[in-house]
């Protein structure tokens, strides 16, 4: 008995590098609603991708023949200065990882979606060569990481984990050591307090990451369009400033981010 090949079809299209001052996001924003069933304003995609002073966008999107106006897939990433191992890196957040349900295909690296990985990977080599090290890192869904890892893109590094702790209507005054002070709107316009944590416990930090300097506070966490979050001065009793934390309320009361002696 004889055994048959299928060949398999090669998309008809092509990746395109989207230029930082390009226009063209209308169409990738009309993709997002198409694939996670949501919409993204402009204002949140720009805050995105174009927000935080002294960072470098990239995009790869797979454009055929109705060309950036409904593109077929797209993966973008946001390249920050960071650190890795204590020392100066490029840290590239890639996101908004897509490919329209009507173009997608198996695992085979001409596949929609493993050109635009490729492309990308490829895009993120080049920058490396600055020699500066590069970590790039994202957070996807279980079943999109297997496929990244299947195709040899990804490397999985940690699953990201929540934590509940209940705590009693009151602390005695005796146990505080520390109190939370609010960052006011007015206030995240005067971070310079996160520049000095950062230059105290930064360096410290276990994990790799981009500098969470008072530049990248006052963009993630005080410029997002929704402003879902509230950021926590933490003080002593004599008013010394120990470091910071980012708290979400909805869906629940949620610690997200914070900088915090070893």
């Amino acid at each position: 008995m004889k055994s048959t090949t299928v060949p398999t079809s090669k998309p008809i299209g092509q990746v395109v590098y989207l230029p930082p001052a390009s226009h063209a996001h209308q169409g990738i924003r009309r993709l997002f609603q198409e694939v996670f069933g949501s919409d993204v304003s402009e204002a949140h995609w720009r805050w995105k991708y174009h927000g935080l002073l002294g960072s470098r966008s990239l995009h790869c999107v797979w454009v055929a023949a109705e060309g950036l106006d409904r593109p077929w897939g797209h993966v973008g990433c946001l390249v920050m200065r960071g650190q890795f191992d204590g020392r100066p890196a490029l840290v590239a957040h890639l996101t908004d990882v897509m490919v329209h349900p009507a173009y997608r295909s198996g695992l085979e690296p001409e596949s929609t979606y493993g050109q635009l990985m490729r492309s990308m990977a490829q895009q993120l080599h080049d920058l490396g060569r600055s020699g500066t090290p590069l970590l790039a890192f994202g957070f996807p869904g279980v079943v999109p990481s297997r496929l990244g890892a299947r195709m040899g893109l990804y490397r999985p590094l940690y699953r990201v984990r929540s934590h509940h702790l209940e705590l009693p209507p009151s602390l005695p005054a005796s146990g505080l050591r520390c109190q939370l002070w609010p960052v006011t709107s007015e206030g995240m316009d005067r971070l310079h307090w996160v520049d000095r944590v950062w230059q105290a416990w930064g360096p410290s930090q276990p994990q790799p990451g981009p500098i969470k300097d008072g530049a990248y506070v006052r963009w993630r966490y005080g410029q997002h369009p929704a402003s879902p979050y509230r950021v926590w001065r933490i003080r002593s009793p004599w008013w010394h400033t120990h470091g910071w934390l980012v708290t979400r309320d909805r869906p629940s009361p949620t610690v997200l981010d914070s900088v915090l002696p070893s």
